[in-house]
C-alpha cells in the first residue's frame, strides 16, 4: 500500500499517454460523425429556453416569432432541425405543450394560494402518500372534491396511471361473477 494520497497522485497527476490521447481523439471523431448524421436526418432536437412565465403566450429564447411560426411538441418536420414548432402572434408564441390548459398557471389568485401554500407546507418534495403519509392540504382538496361532485369523499391519484389503476381494479373487485 502508499502512504496517504501518493497512490491518488500517481492516478491524477500524471500526464495522460499518447495511446489514451489518440484513443481520445478516436472517440470524439466517432461521436462527432453520429451527431452529423442526427442533424442530417433532421432529428437533431435543439433545446428552447423559455424566458417567461408558463401561460398560453410564452415568450422562447433566439425565437423572433412572427405570423406563421408553429410549434408543436413530437412533430418532426424533415426541413426543419428541430421537433419543436412554434405558433406566434403579435402577444407571443402560443404555448400547446404546458400542461396548462386554462391559463391558471399565472392567474394572480392561483399565485397567492401557492405562496400561502409554500409559507404553511414549505418546498421540499416527499414521497407518495403511502411511503411519507397523507397531509392535510390532500385532505381538505379530497372534501372540496366530494362536496363538488355531491359525494360522500374522493381520493387524490398522483398520477394518470395510479387513476386508472384504482379505477379498474376497484370496478373488478365490485363486479359480479
Amino acid at each position: 500500500m502508499w502512504p496517504g494520497n501518493a497512490w491518488r497522485a500517481a492516478l491524477f497527476w500524471v500526464p495522460r499517454g499518447r495511446r489514451a490521447q489518440s484513443a481520445l481523439a478516436q472517440l470524439r471523431g466517432i461521436l462527432e460523425g453520429e451527431l452529423e448524421g442526427i442533424r442530417g436526418a433532421g432529428t437533431w432536437k435543439s433545446e428552447r429556453v423559455i424566458t417567461s412565465r408558463q401561460g398560453p403566450h410564452i415568450r422562447v429564447d433566439g425565437v423572433s416569432g412572427g405570423p406563421g411560426t408553429v410549434i408543436f411538441p413530437g412533430l418532426p418536420l424533415p426541413h426543419l432541425s428541430c421537433c419543436i414548432h412554434l405558433l406566434s402572434f403579435t402577444s407571443g408564441i402560443l404555448n400547446f405543450c404546458a400542461n396548462n390548459y386554462l391559463g391558471l398557471s399565472s392567474h394572480p389568485e392561483v399565485i397567492q394560494a401557492g405562496l400561502q401554500a409554500l409559507e404553511e407546507f414549505g418546498a421540499g418534495l416527499s414521497s407518495v402518500r403511502f411511503i411519507c403519509g397523507t397531509q392535510s392540504i390532500h385532505k381538505n382538496l379530497e372534501a372540496k372534491i366530494a362536496r363538488f361532485h355531491q359525494r360522500e369523499d374522493a381520493i387524490l391519484y398522483p398520477s394518470c396511471y395510479d387513476a386508472n389503476a384504482g379505477l379498474f381494479e376497484s370496478r373488478a373487485l365490485v363486479q359480479p361473477g
